[in-house]
């Protein structure tokens, strides 16, 4: 108890204090969302893992209002288990999407595209995202992360809070003209999310 008191002083301390060019203030907030399907053909041979994780990342590193920093990446796997080959390796990133996160991490929905680079086909194709998760109970808090992180010249602090629940996900991902979640129900999680990160 007496070294999370101590920590908190000294952030509270470390941010009552103006910014000097030795003193680095981070500061994030916002909800986020992860998503995981696995798909197998009806023959049993083919598998596909469509793994997604996307943030609204509101932050800023000194006074003012908080900027959007947003960021998809989706990641989609198809393995033929008959053939022991990968079909698909596609991953990609974007900030060109729409998130919404409810106050209450009940529901949340992510629209957007991405564009993903193919490993084994050597190919980049667009996928269309339109997801929906319905997050249950319990709701889970997570409060007073606290974390020391010395480097070879400084020492950080970083700070958080994380609220979040676990759920279903439904909705569509459409990847060279293919619903990839068709007919099938993902796992998920809902966050919102906030904290610091002080550098001297």
């Amino acid at each position: 108890m007496r070294k999370i008191l101590s920590i908190l002083t000294t952030l509270a301390a470390l941010l009552s204090a103006p910014a000097t060019a030795s003193t680095d203030f981070y500061h994030h907030k916002g909800g986020s969302v992860t998503s995981f399907y696995s798909i197998e053909d009806p023959g049993g041979c083919v598998r596909t893992d469509v793994t997604l994780n996307a943030w609204e990342s509101l932050t800023k590193t000194g006074p003012g209002p908080f900027e959007p920093a947003p960021n998809l990446m989706l990641d989609i796997e198809q393995v033929d288990w008959c053939g022991l080959g990968y079909l698909r390796s596609a991953f990609g990133t974007s900030a060109d999407f729409e998130i919404s996160v409810s106050n209450s991490t009940t529901t949340a929905s992510v629209r957007g595209r991405v564009d993903l680079y193919d490993s084994v086909r050597g190919t980049t194709s667009s996928a269309e995202i339109d997801l929906h998760w319905t997050g249950g109970d319990p709701l889970i808090v997570s409060t007073d992360n606290n974390f020391w992180f010395n480097g070879p010249s400084t020492r950080s602090l970083a700070r958080g809070s994380t609220r979040h629940r676990e759920g279903e996900v439904t909705g569509a991902i459409l990847y060279e003209g293919v619903d990839l979640t068709a007919g099938a129900t993902g796992e998920g999680g809902i966050y919102s999310e906030q904290g610091s990160l002080v550098t001297i």
